[in-house]
């Protein structure tokens, strides 16, 4: 596979647009199990209305790579949601650390 680093950002996107739709679950590496009874999740004549699909209801939609304590704390405002997903607890493979005191401190907001 080609290293995502000598990619421009369209190949990436394209290539994370894929694998999404080609993955067990989301899962895009270390993946050993999973079949399916069913045709392809992805129809290739189709992947530009699919997109404009995406970009329709993401419009508007904000997406943030912060920590979230940073992101809640810029954020919050009386008419703001959020939706945070913090990893499965005492689940691997998230490469990052999130002590049980985080989801505690997540609960209280």
């Amino acid at each position: 596979m080609t290293r995502s680093e000598t990619l421009t950002d369209i190949q990436r996107a394209a290539r994370f647009f894929y694998l999404q739709h080609h993955a067990f679950g989301g899962k895009v590496s270390g993946q050993r199990f999973g079949t399916a009874t069913t045709g392809p999740a992805i129809n290739l004549l189709r992947i530009e209305e699919n997109l404009s699909g995406a970009w329709q209801r993401l419009t508007g939609t904000y997406v943030e790579n912060l920590p979230w304590l940073e992101c809640a704390k810029r954020y919050d405002r009386p008419h703001t949601f959020f939706y945070m997903d913090p990893p499965y607890w005492q689940t691997e493979g998230y490469g990052v650390n999130f002590p049980f005191e985080q989801y505690e401190r997540m609960a209280e907001l």
